[in-house]
């Protein structure tokens, strides 16, 4: 529709004479001049407005499935919690927003957009693919000392084949109870910060040494570390904040 409205308003400014030429008076010096600009303002109005009409509309369209597309599952790579979380959200990230930009590109190609404008809204559909999976994580944060609590008791009640454990003399209950802190430290190091950058972290690394190997006054997270990487409000190596 928007494209006939195009191909209408094309041919009117090409020729506006079609809409008065039969109206015209002999021996009259009528100068049209004005009227004819008038016209061309109200048609140029009109189309402009049926085209950000469109363009909202198509926009609107792009940003639901991109949500529909990539909220799910990032939600269910985090509620697993393992150390692969963030490359597989960034694989799909990027995944999702190339083809949706250049599908994009393509239909915006159809409104004679300035390449600036055109550039600009791809940009800000990348931004919000961006906004989805933060917004995401964020929520899932809120779900970390639940899910922390699960994670805890099911490495400490199953095996290594996640079977029901069977509590024996010679059970080593110190490994045990460790590895399952371990666990729960590892879920809670996916969820302390977003990564959709490759930069390389220490954030496990803080969390198990600050609270599992000794304590925030540990002489190994001395060595390691040379500020409280807890008393930050971000992580060393990355860009973005904690999640709160």
């Amino acid at each position: 529709m928007y494209l006939l409205y195009l191909t209408i308003y094309n041919s009117v400014m090409s020729d506006p004479s079609f809409f008065y030429a039969d109206t015209a008076v002999k021996h009259v010096q009528w100068d049209a001049s004005k009227v004819r600009n008038k016209l061309q303002e109200h048609i140029q109005a009109h189309v402009e407005c049926i085209r950000n009409a469109k363009l909202a509309e198509l926009r609107a369209n792009f940003e639901k499935k991109l949500s529909d597309a990539i909220s799910g599952p990032v939600q269910s790579i985090l509620e697993t919690g393992e150390r692969d979380s963030w490359a597989c959200i960034r694989r799909l990230y990027r995944r999702e927003i190339e083809n949706a930009a250049l599908s994009f590109s393509a239909s915006l190609s159809e409104f004679d957009l300035d390449q600036t404008i055109s550039n600009k809204m791809v940009s800000d559909l990348r931004e919000y693919a961006r906004s989805v999976v933060e917004t995401k994580a964020r929520e899932e944060a809120g779900n970390v000392l639940m899910r922390m609590k699960e994670r805890f008791f099911t490495v400490l009640s199953h095996d290594k084949d996640s079977m029901p454990r069977s509590w024996m003399r010679d059970e080593d209950i110190r490994t045990i109870t460790r590895e399952a802190r371990l666990g729960a430290l590892r879920l809670m190091s996916v969820m302390a910060a977003i990564r959709l950058d490759d930069n390389p972290d220490k954030i496990e690394r803080a969390l198990t040494t600050a609270l599992l190997d000794g304590g925030p006054l540990s002489h190994k997270r001395s060595i390691e570390f040379a500020s409280d990487p807890l008393a930050s409000s971000t992580w060393e190596e990355v860009f973005h904040q904690r999640i709160h």
